[in-house]
């Protein structure tokens, strides 16, 4: 696989599984988590081809198992594919008429694969690496 890009985002993940806080401290480490991934993408513009694999890797102090790991990257994945598929996001509509953007349903398809990895960080030091690559194979074509 070819590497596309690589960034090491300065957010902190925690387990959406057993997360127990008030549901406020929650929607800011989402948005902060967008803005984040909305920032690289808009600052690199990259062009990406049909199909690519994503790996996250979480770094942090305190490692987690392999279900609370994926569970922390739940929202990342989210706005990864959001930006990556913008035709798959789905507009709704609250109560008071208000739209927003419901991201969480452009990783449906078979065009992104994902993968998952932690490093161990120094203490206080929480970051997110996305690394995003090629999946196809690159053939060495010579005329000898």
């Amino acid at each position: 696989m070819k590497k596309i890009v690589e960034w090491i985002l300065s957010i902190k993940t925690v387990s959406e599984a057993n997360s127990r806080e008030h549901w406020a401290a929650k929607r800011k480490r989402h948005q902060t988590q967008k803005n984040h991934v909305d920032w690289a993408f808009v600052s690199s513009k990259i062009g990406l081809p049909g199909k690519i694999h994503v790996q996250l890797t979480r770094i942090s102090p305190r490692q987690l198992d392999y279900d609370n790991l994926v569970s922390s990257f739940k929202n990342i994945r989210d706005y990864v594919a959001a930006c990556v598929v913008p035709t798959a996001v789905i507009f709704s509509v609250t109560i008071k008429g208000k739209r927003y953007k419901n991201a969480g349903h452009c990783d449906k398809g078979d065009s992104i694969t994902w993968g998952y990895g932690q490093e161990k960080g120094k203490p206080l030091e929480y970051a997110v690496k996305i690394e995003i690559f090629d999946p196809m194979p690159i053939y060495d074509v010579r005329n000898d």
